[in-house]
């Protein structure tokens, strides 16, 4: 059986520091710059179970930016919306219950659409 999912996402970000601050500090997605042989320096995280990374390249110079919907859960969205607020991260929809529980949506730096949930039980 082939298991169709999801197994990479990269980000080519115009505005790569600001980009991997974003995800880092204010999501919290633990980022580690990283290099590969022949690919260009990078910051990115593995989730293990299942495994999925998540990469953050800087993007080169005849590239334009491709814009998408990113969602992370979070335990804590109360957290991640008061970094977003003391960043100056452009909210979308403010902390707000929700069927499947707290979500929040911002953009990135870039202009992609990233939404964080905590999830209910």
């Amino acid at each position: 059986m082939v298991d169709e999912r999801i197994v990479f996402t990269a980000l080519h970000a115009r505005n790569y520091e600001a980009t991997v601050s974003f995800y880092r500090d204010v999501v919290g997605v633990p980022l580690e710059e990283e290099e590969h042989g022949d690919e260009c320096p990078h910051f990115e995280y593995s989730w293990q179970e299942p495994y999925f990374p998540f990469a953050i390249f800087p993007l080169k110079p005849d590239e334009d930016p491709t814009h998408v919907e990113l969602s992370f859960n979070n335990s804590n969205v109360a957290d991640v919306h008061s970094r977003a607020l003391s960043a100056g991260i452009q909210v979308v929809r403010a902390p707000g219950r929700r069927p499947w529980g707290l979500s929040a949506e911002y953009i990135d730096p870039d202009g992609n659409a990233v939404g964080v949930t905590e999830l209910t039980s």
